[in-house]
Parts: C-alpha cells; sequence; structure tokens
C-alpha cells in the first residue's frame, strides 16, 4: 500500500508538551484498504472524502509505501533508509559521505535537484 503526506499537527504528549504527529492518505487495493481497516480497528480514521488517513510521529518522505508487521500493524517501510546508510558506510571518506548522503536526502524528500554540472 501506499501513503501521501497530507500535513502536520502537535499532539501534547503524558509529559505536559507537544510531539509531531504526521498525517498520511492511504491508497491500495479494496482488499487492502479492508484489510487496513480491520487492523487499525477503533483507531481507523479516514478523510472528510472518506479516504484512510495513517499516522506517525516521524517523517518518511513525501510518498511512502506502507507495510504489514507479523503483529498485524502497518508502519512505513523504511528499508530504503536501511540500504542508503549501509551503502554510505562502504565510502573511507568524510567528505564523500557527506556528498553522498546530501543527494540520498533529496531523493528520499523529492527535492529536484536545480543545480546544473558543467564539464
Amino acid at each position: 500500500m501506499k501513503a501521501k503526506f497530507d500535513g502536520s499537527y502537535k499532539k501534547s504528549d503524558n509529559n505536559g508538551g507537544y510531539r509531531n504527529v504526521f498525517r498520511y492518505v492511504v491508497s491500495g487495493s479494496q482488499q487492502e484498504i479492508e484489510q487496513y481497516q480491520e487492523a487499525q480497528g477503533v483507531n481507523y480514521r479516514e478523510t472528510e472524502s472518506g479516504q484512510p488517513l495513517f499516522f506517525s510521529n516521524s517523517f518518511a518522505g513525501a510518498n511512502v509505501n506502507l507495510i504489514k508487521t507479523a503483529n498485524n500493524r502497518y508502519v512505513v517501510d523504511t528499508s530504503a533508509f536501511a540500504q542508503a546508510e549501509g551503502m554510505l558506510n562502504n565510502f573511507a571518506s568524510a567528505e564523500l559521505r557527506s556528498a553522498m548522503a546530501n543527494i540520498l536526502a533529496k531523493q528520499f524528500l523529492g527535492v529536484k535537484d536545480t543545480e546544473s554540472v558543467e564539464a
């Protein structure tokens, strides 16, 4: 299933402070949506137009994949982050790791790099 970022808000926590909540609109096949709704139970929420919502305490990108865990919970698929981290660990040069990390961060966030490269 896929989810598209739809906004964020602050929610009070149990310590008198606030935490960020990131809201995503979920899309998938009718069967996937039914399974998602069943798994969410009383926590299932929809947009005003009837689209299912997913909530996260961390921002994972503008468009994400959702996966179902062995415990019948839905989470953001962060395997691409783990792969990127593993790739960055292959570089001995801190400068190269930093440059690659900047490129990967832009890709994850969907930022289009407008700089031209001259040969």
